[in-house]
């Protein structure tokens, strides 16, 4: 419900606007767990775990393109969890804030190369459905960070829905990403909030 589920709302209308077949799941409220890199999925198809995975591991082997749109503290894991269990034409990418970490966190993994990092600059003060503004991409810049790092076909997937959304793509590293999102955001959010704080304190 909050602005994460509005951004990935979103996305998902414009996606579907835009021809593709789409569908949400809630991953916060299923248990995953790690992968033990045991490789009986080679061999038998199925993953030995038998954790809530299983309920859209069917949905994940049709999908072209995972997106994954939760808050940020939880993208890092969950993107290792879900590139553990992605065929090798599957393509992964987040619509977080906040690339740093991620992308380090990620950047030795195996399948490095079918995750693309991207920040779609668009949002509100407001969160929850009630907040999701028609064509709200429609002209929004969208960063994808360390692009030399994604597989060419994965990265121009992913580029190929946001130019059907209507977004200008823009090319940064994750460190460049996050200053800039840093003054353009996140400043004037703490700003905002501590102007709040002293009138309210007066």
């Amino acid at each position: 419900g909050g602005n994460s589920d509005t951004l990935c709302d979103q996305f998902l209308k414009g996606a579907a606007e835009a021809g593709n077949r789409v569908e949400k799941i809630r991953l916060a409220d299923l248990k995953i767990d790690y992968c033990s890199a045991c490789y009986a999925c080679k061999t038998t198809g199925r993953c030995v775990k038998r954790d809530e995975m299983e309920q859209i591991i069917e949905k994940m082997r049709d999908a072209d393109v995972i997106v994954l749109a939760t808050p940020v503290d939880t993208i890092p894991l969950l993107t290792v969890k879900i590139l553990n269990r992605i065929a090798p034409h599957q393509v992964v990418m987040d619509t977080g804030s906040i690339k740093g970490e991620l992308c380090e966190v990620v950047a030795m993994h195996a399948r490095r190369g079918r995750f693309v990092a991207t920040h779609p600059m668009w949002g509100t003060e407001f969160s929850g459905p009630e907040a999701a503004v028609h064509g709200a991409f429609a002209g929004r810049t969208v960063v994808i960070c360390d692009r030399e790092a994604s597989d060419p076909d994965a990265l121009e997937s992913v580029e190929r829905i946001y130019t059907e959304i209507g977004m200008p793509v823009k090319y940064m590293s994750a460190e460049e990403q996050d200053t800039h999102t840093a003054y353009v955001s996140h400043i004037s959010h703490i700003t905002s909030f501590a102007l709040a704080l002293t009138v309210l304190e007066k």
